[in-house]
């Protein structure tokens, strides 16, 4: 305030016709430069918040897939019936499991009409695809695992027994997580629809599934989709 009482006075002193020295006028000028800088950064006391824009969805992360492709030979299957456990393993490159489909000794296969087929050729296929996404608020990591069978032709087959399926835990999950399964209803309903339940990590970090003939007979692909969804650190 008084700065500006100065400057105000002194140029009046000026229009009047009172003569100033030269060690004032230069007194004058850097008075009102300062004076001008001093206001110009009045503000810089109270910042405006920036504005954050939210975090869009960065959708699904193309992930690896595996597939184990198997088609029965005679000393797996005999006139129709499969003689002893057979088990299809997706393993990653250093041959760790990481997803298996176990399929019981005695198990027979059915056509579409429900009737057993004594000569068929069974292929079966288990997948594995991993993916990741990102919201604001959460990451999920995932792990969709599709297992069907069909005969020699492409057609669909049915297994007359459960098949159990391990699924290994998304990354970053330890034995005792709970993880969000999404698996076939007919698995306990027969009604072919998805639900989702909520499973514990065992001790070797996979998930245990058994799917029932009748999710199978409903189902071209049973898919199981296994989810670890983790909240982003600061977000509200």
């Amino acid at each position: 305030m008084f700065l500006r009482i100065f400057i105000v006075h002194s140029l009046i002193n000026l229009k009047k016709g009172y003569r100033m020295t030269k060690k004032t006028i230069v007194s004058l000028v850097s008075i009102i430069a300062i004076s001008t800088l001093m206001i110009g950064c009045g503000g810089s006391s109270s910042t405006t918040p920036a504005v954050t824009e939210p975090v869009a969805d960065t959708g699904v992360i193309a992930g690896q897939t595996q597939t184990d492709n198997t088609t029965l030979d005679a000393t797996q299957i005999n006139a129709g019936t499969v003689s002893k456990d057979i088990e299809l393993v997706v393993e990653t490159v250093d041959k760790a499991a990481t997803s298996t489909a176990t399929i019981k000794a005695g198990t027979q296969f059915l056509d579409a009409n429900g009737d057993i087929l004594a000569d068929v050729v069974p292929k079966i296929a288990l997948t594995q695809k991993k993916g990741e996404s990102a919201t604001a608020t959460e990451t999920t990591k995932s792990v969709q695992t599709e297992i069907n069978f069909t005969d020699a032709n492409g057609n669909k087959i049915t297994p007359t027994q459960a098949v159990e399926v391990k699924v290994k835990a998304p990354e970053g999950s330890k034995a005792g997580d709970e993880v969000q399964l999404s698996i076939p209803d007919a698995a306990e309903k027969g009604t072919g629809q998805q639900k989702l339940v909520i499973f514990i990590v065992d001790a070797n970090g996979f998930l245990t599934v058994r799917i029932l003939p009748d999710a199978f007979k409903n189902l071209t692909v049973i898919v199981i989709i296994v989810e670890k969804r983790t909240p982003v650190t600061g977000a509200s």
